[in-house]
């Protein structure tokens, strides 16, 4: 009898302690795991010294984003002649008649035109150039005027960059007009008249300023001859106007922002 006795005070005993136990273990306050705040990634580009660019810009720091689409362009220049069949002519005048005329090797040039940036590596132009030119005889009051129109359709590859500035080649075909005109002693005024094929090969430089400006600068040759041009008889048989030489222009440029 006293065994069982016993036997049923350890039992409750212990059913006494589990319970308290596991009341235990339920009091004690649950944490929730630990969770890492999310990461934040840098933003793409930002001027701040300690996110530093996951995709840095093409251009440096030192030069603008160079600008796209339609644009003007204003021109002015130098360029040399090769006026040799006229020249030949002023020559034989001075020393037959005793003219002073000066021989003709160059002139000016100004102009502009439609300019089409399509990508940051390719421009296509649409370009009027008036040339510019003159010989004058001071003490008969002759004088011959070179003037000539050209229009023509240029296109630059610009496959280098450096410095802030962009360094291209081209090349445009078009069509030059011959405004040259010859005034006589006697005050009579001729039109050397004529049209030809014109070509340019040249060498181009852009430098972006802001996003809707931008210098630029070329330099070549230029092909520009026209051939057997009218003069009433004032001039030899066949007798070419040759605007053809190395060419120099500097300009601006101004686009749609």
């Amino acid at each position: 009898m006293k065994r069982c006795m016993l036997a049923l005070f350890t039992l409750l005993a212990l059913t006494c302690i589990a319970t308290a136990a596991l009341a235990g273990i339920e009091r004690v306050p649950r944490t929730p795991p630990q969770q890492s705040p999310p990461q934040q990634s840098p933003p793409p580009y930002s001027p701040h010294p300690y996110y530093p660019p996951a995709h840095p810009p093409v251009h440096s720091a030192y030069s603008q984003p160079r600008p796209r689409g339609p644009g003007i362009v204003l021109r002015g220049g130098l360029s040399g002649y090769y006026m040799n069949d006229l020249n030949n002519f002023l020559d034989a005048s001075n020393a037959l008649t005793g003219t002073t005329f000066s021989r003709v090797d160059g002139g000016g040039s100004f102009g502009g035109g439609l300019r089409l940036l399509n990508s940051r590596w390719i421009a296509f132009e649409a370009d009027y150039d008036r040339l510019t030119g003159a010989s004058q005889d001071y003490y008969a009051n002759g004088k011959i005027k070179l003037d000539a129109n050209m229009v023509m359709g240029t296109i630059t590859l610009y496959p280098f960059y450096g410095g802030g500035a962009y360094f291209g080649l081209g090349g445009g075909a078009g069509v030059i007009q011959s405004d040259a005109q010859l005034r006589g002693v006697n005050g009579q005024v001729v039109a050397l008249g004529g049209w030809d094929p014109a070509y340019y090969a040249f060498g181009s430089l852009d430098v972006p300023v802001a996003s809707w400006f931008a210098f630029t600068v070329d330099g070549g040759y230029r092909w520009a001859l026209v051939q057997d041009v009218t003069s009433a008889g004032y001039l030899p048989p066949g007798t070419d106007l040759d605007w053809s030489g190395a060419v120099f222009r500097a300009g601006i440029a101004l686009y749609a922002h």
